[in-house]
C-alpha cells in the first residue's frame, strides 16, 4: 500500500467522522433551542405577573438588573435545576454522548489499520 493512498483512506476516515458527529450537533441543536425558548417563555410570564403585581416593577423590562437582582436566589436555583436535568435527559438519551456532557462526543477517526513498513 502506498503513501497515498494510506492518506486518502485517513482522510476518509476522519472526514466520515466529523460529518457524523456535525449531523448530531446540528440533530441536538434543535432540542437545546426549544428549552432554552421554553425557559425564556416561562421566565417572561413569570415577570410579567411580578410587574403587574409591583408598581416599582412596571418599567422594568425581562432581562433587566432589576429582575436580575430580584430572582437572583431563586433564579440561580431554577437554572442550575434546569442545566441538571438537561444533562440528565441527555445522557439517558444519547449513545454517543459520554456521561456529563451535553452533546455527542468530538469526533475520532473509525479504527483504520495501518500497514507496517514491511507490507
Amino acid at each position: 500500500m502506498s503513501l497515498p493512498s494510506l492518506r486518502g483512506q485517513i482522510k476518509d476516515a476522519v472526514t466520515a467522522s466529523t460529518k457524523q458527529w456535525l449531523l448530531e450537533i446540528r440533530n441536538l441543536t434543535g432540542e437545546v433551542g426549544k428549552l432554552a425558548l421554553g425557559a425564556m417563555e416561562s421566565r417572561t410570564r413569570r415577570w410579567r405577573s411580578r410587574r403587574e403585581k409591583d408598581s416599582m416593577l412596571r418599567l422594568s423590562p425581562v432581562g433587566s438588573a432589576v429582575e436580575t437582582v430580584s430572582y437572583e436566589t431563586t433564579d440561580g436555583a431554577y437554572c442550575t435545576s434546569f442545566f441538571v436535568s438537561l444533562v440528565q435527559e441527555n445522557t439517558v438519551s444519547s449513545t454517543h454522548g459520554s456521561k456529563g456532557s451535553i452533546g455527542p462526543d468530538p469526533p475520532r477517526p473509525s479504527s483504520t489499520t495501518i500497514p507496517s513498513s514491511s507490507d
